[in-house]
């Protein structure tokens, strides 16, 4: 007597498909994990028009919006100084330039916060771990921490 595969070869493509889609719905779980994460990862690019390529600083780039300049800290993935400023550059090893409407203040790298006030025309390097700073009305001078000094 005959043996009837038709059972048989009904439950294997049966498996088959089964697999097939329970793959499927597998990629498509993977795809959404990796896709949330990424947008999760990329959050900042949102909060910019641009990015630079190049880092100011170690891991810290500019970023701009509607014109304006921010920081951005690669490694923390987070904005450190929002974008408002017209110019940033480097000042020294550990501060960088702030400028805003002609006037400049000094943003301290190890605080990661302006240290000086963005209101003066001119400020000199640091001396002795002091800096000074100008505009029309006044002569100040600022602490490394950003204390200003009497």
């Amino acid at each position: 007597m005959a043996k009837d595969w038709g059972l048989e070869r009904w439950l294997v493509r049966a498996i088959i498909k089964f697999v097939s889609a329970f793959s499927v719905v597998l990629f498509a779980i993977t795809f959404f994990l990796f896709l949330k994460r990424f947008v999760k990862s990329s959050v900042f690019k949102m909060n910019a028009d641009y990015i630079e390529t190049s880092a100011i600083v170690k891991t810290i780039f500019r970023i701009a919006k509607d014109g304006k300049l921010g920081l951005f800290d690669k490694s923390k993935n987070k904005v450190i100084l929002g974008s408002q400023y017209d110019n940033i550059t480097k000042f020294d090893i550990d501060h960088l330039l702030v400028e805003m409407n002609g006037e400049n203040g000094l943003f301290s790298l190890n605080r990661t916060s302006v240290i000086v006030p963005v209101q003066y025309g001119h400020i000199e390097p640091f001396k002795n771990s002091v800096v000074k700073c100008q505009n029309k009305t006044e002569v100040a001078y600022y602490d490394v921490n950003g204390n200003r000094m009497r």
